[in-house]
């Protein structure tokens, strides 16, 4: 039997057929954990379909550019918080139809463009002290606190 990688809090499989990984890590899955084995990757498989592709997508698209698993919360197979504060994160945020997102600190960064627009649960929004120049929150019906002070927002 095939080991597959754990690391970085990160849960890697590989699959004997297709030679696809296979990365997500909402399932929480720290260093220590014991190692998952080939044999055991469909029953994994079908844990990770429990979670929303959408929100796997943006998840795996931070997660690729430097963000840590430790700034995410799942909730139900969904995103429920992004927090990440003052780490120096630049560029753009895009967490457009996040459905079930409710809280998303970006606080104290360098980005420069957010786009949460859709997501219809976001009830609390910090995005002070960025550099930000476009914030999109349309579609963000919940919205009850919103924190985007020390800005370039014109």
């Amino acid at each position: 039997m095939k080991k597959s990688a754990l690391s970085n809090r990160k849960l890697h499989l590989e699959s004997l057929e297709s030679r696809e990984m296979l990365s997500v890590n909402p399932l929480g899955i720290d260093n220590d954990a014991p190692a998952v084995y080939s044999a055991e990757v469909p029953q994994v498989a079908a844990m990770i379909a429990s979670y929303n592709a959408h929100d796997l997508a943006v998840y795996n698209k931070l997660i690729s550019q430097g963000w840590s698993d430790w700034d995410f919360q799942w909730s139900g197979g969904y995103l429920s918080t992004i927090s990440t504060g003052d780490r120096t994160i630049t560029g753009t945020l895009d967490v457009s139809g996040c459905i079930a997102l409710t809280r998303l600190d970006c606080s104290e960064n360098q980005l420069t463009s957010i786009n949460a627009s859709g997501c219809t649960a976001l009830t609390i929004l910090k995005c002070d002290k960025d550099q930000l120049t476009s914030l999109n929150a349309s579609g963000c019906t919940s919205l009850t606190e919103l924190d985007c002070s020390e800005n370039q927002l014109t």
